[in-house]
């Protein structure tokens, strides 16, 4: 009849919550985001972090050793000279002869040599030439001065002579005890070309024992 009420549905919801009455016939669905037409959302997922690449490990090998001693330019080593035996002791009253060896010698005519040493200790006795000079049998001029912590010697030959060897052998004869320093204090050489300086490797020392 006109004016009735309609039935009222039965409540599936917990007493007090709010009802729904649903569309007949129409699917109910919750709207999810919507794109802006033409744009393409961005990529918000990270990369994963690129593996570090090492490089393969490399040796260098180490040049070999070089055993040949070091010529220089053209061939020829520098002359050198020195005092042989750089150490050497004698009893006071006793002769020693101490030797002044060049090495690298060419064409070598001749050479002046100057020595010092402590007169307290020492005594200059003789200069005699060396086998170098010497070893052919060509004849060497002796030219020597002898006096209290000096010595002086200069040597000739008419021809030249090379190699490596003994020049000149100066004796010594100890005082008193103690030790004494032998240093050249100059030295010079004499070859076909000219005069030149040879450096001398170290001092010698001569200790006088009682």
């Amino acid at each position: 009849p006109s004016g009735a009420a309609a039935p009222t549905a039965p409540s599936t919801g917990a007493p007090g919550a709010p009802t729904t009455t649903p569309s007949l016939g129409v699917p109910t669905t919750t709207p999810g985001p919507t794109a802006s037409p033409g744009l393409t959302p961005p990529d918000t997922t990270e990369p994963p972090p690129a593996a570090a690449t090492v490089p393969p490990a490399t040796s260098t090998p180490a040049p070999p050793e070089s055993t040949t001693p070091t010529t220089p330019p053209g061939g020829l080593r520098p002359v050198s000279a020195a005092l042989s035996p750089a150490d050497g002791s004698i009893k006071a009253g006793e002769t020693a002869s101490v030797s002044l060896v060049l090495m690298n010698a060419r064409d070598l005519t001749g050479l002046e040599a100057v020595l010092t040493f402590d007169p307290a200790i020492l005594e200059a006795v003789d200069v005699a030439p060396g086998t170098l000079l010497t070893l052919d049998g060509a004849a060497v001029g002796v030219d020597r001065g002898i006096e209290a912590g000096r010595v002086r010697a200069r040597l000739t030959r008419t021809t030249g002579v090379a190699g490596s060897g003994m020049v000149a052998s100066i004796a010594f004869r100890g005082l008193r005890p103690g030790p004494a320093v032998i240093t050249v204090e100059s030295l010079s050489f004499t070859t076909m070309t000219g005069t030149e300086r040879a450096p001398v490797t170290g001092p010698a020392r001569i200790t006088v024992t009682p």
